[in-house]
């Protein structure tokens, strides 16, 4: 027995209920009971080695917290009639308006020390110091739409500037690095480790190599960046809604491209959502958290889950963590994730992107699906997924995959399952499963259906089955058979 179990032996061992979500550990055995005598300077040594290494450890993590600068408000105006209302950092679709993102960079152009603008559609970014443009150059190369590197208008900070950046994914090093929130950068020219040049805008964003050393010279810490990236304009079809009799809760079939309705039943009836919230989840870590970083795996994190994965495992990758997450639905993975930023402050941090996304009917209670708490609408998950598929779809190709991807050179998960997909439909291309007893069985499902004239990426949603695969099928088959050419 060690120094700090005998120090502080007890006789039986307690049974409480987990700290995370609601569930029981098992008894550990108990030890034989013993007196025990211990002196008060061995107590006090003992107790101060605890001490200390729990400050560090809670020193490093809110380090890194504090690192990223605290979230401004603002009050801007984007539709009309014209009314006030908060920004803070982080994705914003409004941003996608050019007329918009014109008339905010105008606003703070005028009231920040300094303002860094990126216009992805024009392919330029330009840094403004007390009012005046100080800097601007062309944006050469832009990370891919299917790359979790892809940039999404936003407001965001400046992070950090660092005149060099290692990437374990894509093995390289990149210059002048001006990052603007965990994932996300403008950068200079990168090198692999064999000397090669790497991808152009693996981190976001790439910029000539005078260009970003100019910016990082002259660009400050916590300098407010607003990004402009267009949107795919949708077209207003003249589809009919019509769909089978299923029994089922709710269900909706849409056209992602086009946002035309091709069935519809009960799509505004709120309920509960299972594991459809680990879509949520999801998006909250790729806009949140260094997909490539390491993070902590401790044992009150473990949750009851199909298959249980990170036992004895004290340190995994972000990457890892994310595929457990939507391939094997792990509850285990969503529990670590949230513990990162803090689960209160995680959960709060969903139902601000719920907020944000104009998800009305959506209320997020826990990180994984588990609580009944968590509930929707088919409405709702429709729209969270075609905000993914336009500006995230990397996290639905990973929900797709047969196997885990290697993330690093350590990994951790090679023989992951993949739950999410619907036998004998080769359709599937991303997409998230769930179930409890108060949701019944739920399913978001993306598939790329050739209609006539070429595939087109169509959401199938569906709530309170009792059949999921059946009940997919036939509103695949249905779309499938209505809408052909």
């Amino acid at each position: 027995m060690s120094l700090l179990s005998r120090l502080f032996y007890r006789r039986h061992a307690s049974v409480q209920r987990g700290l995370l979500i609601p569930y029981s550990p098992p008894s550990t055995t108990s030890s034989q009971s013993r007196a025990l005598m211990v002196r008060p300077s061995m107590a006090l040594v003992a107790v101060s080695a605890v001490c200390f290494l729990v400050y560090t450890q809670a020193t490093s993590l809110v380090e890194n917290r504090l690192s990223q600068p605290a979230s401004p408000v603002l009050v801007a105006s984007d539709t009309w009639p014209y009314q006030q209302r908060t920004m803070a950092f982080g994705p914003q679709t409004a941003l996608s308006d050019a007329t918009y993102f014109e008339t905010l960079r105008d606003e703070l152009v005028h009231t920040q020390p300094q303002l860094l603008t990126v216009d992805v559609g024009a392919s330029k970014a330009e840094l403004y110091q007390s009012g005046q443009l100080v800097w601007a150059a062309p944006v050469t190369e832009l990370a891919s739409t299917e790359s979790w590197r892809h940039v999404p208008a936003g407001y965001y900070a400046v992070s950090a500037v660092r005149s060099e950046r290692y990437s374990s994914l894509a093995q390289a090093y990149y210059t002048d690095v001006v990052e603007f929130n965990e994932r996300l950068a403008l950068h200079g020219p990168a090198q692999k480790n064999d000397g090669t040049p790497a991808m152009a805008a693996s981190l976001g964003l790439a910029l000539g190599a005078s260009d970003a050393a100019a910016l990082a010279a002259l660009v400050a810490s916590g300098t407010p960046v607003l990004v402009h990236t267009p949107e795919n304009t949708v077209t207003a079809g003249a589809l009919t809604p019509r769909g089978p009799q299923l029994a089922v809760r709710s269900y909706l079939v849409k056209d992602l491209s086009s946002d035309e309705t091709l069935a519809a039943y009960n799509a505004d009836l709120v309920a509960p959502i299972a594991s459809l919230t680990k879509l949520m989840t999801a998006l909250v870590v790729a806009e949140e958290f260094d997909l490539e970083g390491e993070v902590p795996v401790i044992a009150e994190q473990h949750a009851t889950t199909l298959v249980p994965r990170l036992s004895g495992i004290h340190r995994t990758t972000v990457f890892d963590l994310l595929q457990l997450l939507l391939l094997e639905s792990s509850n285990e993975a969503a529990e670590v994730l949230a513990t990162q930023m803090g689960r209160e402050q995680f959960i709060a941090a969903m139902n601000d992107r719920a907020t944000a996304l104009g998800l009305s009917a959506t209320t997020f209670t826990d990180p994984s699906g588990l609580d009944d708490g968590n509930q929707s609408s088919a409405r709702d998950i429709y729209t969270l997924t075609q905000y993914l598929e336009r500006n995230y779809p990397f996290l639905l190709h990973v929900s797709a995959r047969e196997q885990a991807v290697e993330a690093t050179r350590e990994h951790d998960f090679s023989d992951l399952d993949n739950f999410n997909g619907i036998a004998g439909l080769e359709t599937f291309v991303g997409g998230k499963i769930g179930e409890t007893e108060a949701a019944k069985q739920t399913s978001l499902t993306v598939h790329e259906i050739d209609f006539g004239g070429g595939a087109r990426p169509v959401a199938i949603v569906v709530l309170g089955s009792d059949s999921r695969s059946a009940d997919v099928t036939a509103l695949h088959n249905y779309a499938l058979e209505r809408y052909r050419n």
